[in-house]
Order: C-alpha cells, then sequence, then structure tokens
C-alpha cells in the first residue's frame, strides 16, 4: 500500500530549471538555465563517492528528491533542480504506483576537489 511521504518532510525549497542554448558577448554557444517550477521537496543523500578523474579527484553524490506530482508541470531528464546555489542533476523520474501523488527523482551532485 502506498504511504505518501509526510508534508513536513517537505522542507527543502528547490528550483526546477530548464536549459536554453543561447550565445555570449563572443558568439559561443552556452547554456541558460530558467526557473520553471518551484515547489518543496525532500532531499535525501543515496550515496557518496571520491572518482579520480582527469588527473583530479571528484566527488559525486546520488540524492532522492521527493515531491508532490505537479499536475501542472512536466518534468525531463535535461532539467536540474537548484536548493541553496547546490544543482542537482536529474537522471531518472519515477511516478510512485503510478498514481499522480508523489515523484521521486534520482539526482546527482558533482563537487571537484582539489
Amino acid at each position: 500500500m502506498f504511504k505518501m511521504t509526510p508534508s513536513g518532510e517537505l522542507r527543502h525549497l528547490v528550483q526546477f530549471q530548464s536549459p536554453s542554448a543561447t550565445q555570449d558577448a563572443a558568439g559561443q554557444p552556452t547554456t541558460a538555465w530558467t526557473t520553471y517550477f518551484t515547489t518543496r521537496c525532500k532531499i535525501e543523500i543515496l550515496r557518496g563517492q571520491l572518482l579520480y578523474q582527469t588527473s583530479e579527484f571528484i566527488s559525486k553524490n546520488s540524492y532522492e528528491l521527493t515531491l508532490r506530482y505537479p499536475p501542472d508541470v512536466t518534468i525531463s531528464v535535461a532539467d536540474r533542480a537548484l536548493f541553496n546555489s547546490q544543482v542537482y542533476v536529474i537522471q531518472a523520474i519515477i511516478n510512485v504506483e503510478q498514481r499522480n501523488r508523489e515523484l521521486r527523482l534520482l539526482a546527482y551532485v558533482t563537487n571537484d576537489t582539489e
């Protein structure tokens, strides 16, 4: 039986942003992010890793973001979530039991550690 996350646990105010291709002053392509939806989420860390890539260590942490199902908004894996300047790259979107009541997003955050 499906049990929704209590609303008191949705304590993080998260912005969802979509990318759009633009050009900088020099005419070079760049990506601009536009906020299209803000809601309360529960953010839980699932796993942390320290990876050695291109001659440096990079930490990669996996998270689960839980939110109420937004009926008028479509969240895509091309989008990202932003909380307190922390960028969450969305990898998967799960509509829990296909009930359109709660979404769980699997996301990761990478930080260069020098």
